[in-house]
């Protein structure tokens, strides 16, 4: 008896249809991994912005002084942590907070925010411009003292050693992506009894100002591949200021 095999039509036909199968089930797969990876990310930015956002409300509401812009400060950092800034100064901006909240008699609590750049161990080639926003705590004995309405003794050098590294509060943020406004009340030139909200600068800025409320834009954004996905978030916020 003579056995029935596949004709070379039909064995082609087959490896046509299994290549079409193949094809298709490892579109589907790569767009499953695609979806999970972009939900992850999604979830990441998510996390980063909201958890920034509840530390910042939390500390702004409870302060009693927020730093106006264009004090120098400087950190030295021996903590040993992978975040670490070393010796780093800076001056308080739009990407850079200082606040002091009160916790007991003439203890204080300094709380630091800090926008750096992912650079070294850290840097991503597909996200070269993308920063991470720290958060430095210090607590401190201090009294301040005062010289015609203004803190004449702000604390300006703070040392950070181990047991105090800086906490990641959220990654990727973008270039630019964090946006501090510190706003205060003045009259109207012109109008002594009409009031306005400005914004503090260190540039406009006379002793005697204080900052009254804080704006704050955050923006979280990750490429991935020829996608970018980001997240972003506005809050405004009144200190209890003194």
């Amino acid at each position: 008896m003579k056995e029935k095999g596949l004709s070379l039509i039909e064995l082609l036909i087959s490896i046509t249809i299994l290549s079409i199968v193949l094809v298709i089930l490892s579109n589907v797969w790569l767009s499953i991994q695609r979806d999970t990876f972009i939900q992850r990310i999604d979830f990441e930015l998510e996390r980063g912005v909201s958890l920034a956002i509840s530390n910042l409300r939390s500390d702004i509401l409870k302060a009693v002084t927020i730093y106006t812009p264009g004090v120098s400060i400087t950190i030295n950092d021996n903590s040993g942590s992978k975040y670490s800034v070393g010796t780093y100064s800076f001056v308080t901006n739009t990407q850079n907070l200082v606040i002091i909240v009160p916790k007991d008699n003439n203890i204080y609590r300094f709380k630091i925010y800090i926008t750096r750049q992912r650079t070294g161990a850290l840097y991503d080639s597909l996200n070269p411009n993308a920063c991470m926003l720290l958060y430095y705590s210090k607590e401190l004995s201090w009294t301040p003292i005062y010289s015609q309405g203004n803190i004449t003794n702000l604390v300006k050098n703070f040392t950070f050693t181990a047991g105090e590294s800086p906490r990641l509060l959220i990654d990727y943020l973008a270039n630019n992506g964090l946006i501090i406004k510190y706003i205060y009340l003045d009259v109207i030139p012109g109008h002594s009894d009409i009031y306005t909200f400005y914004e503090l600068t260190s540039s406009n800025y006379t002793p005697g100002k204080k900052v009254q409320l804080l704006e704050i834009t955050i923006k979280a954004q990750k490429r991935w591949t020829n996608l970018q996905r980001e997240r972003t978030a506005t809050i405004t916020l009144s200190p209890f200021t003194f």
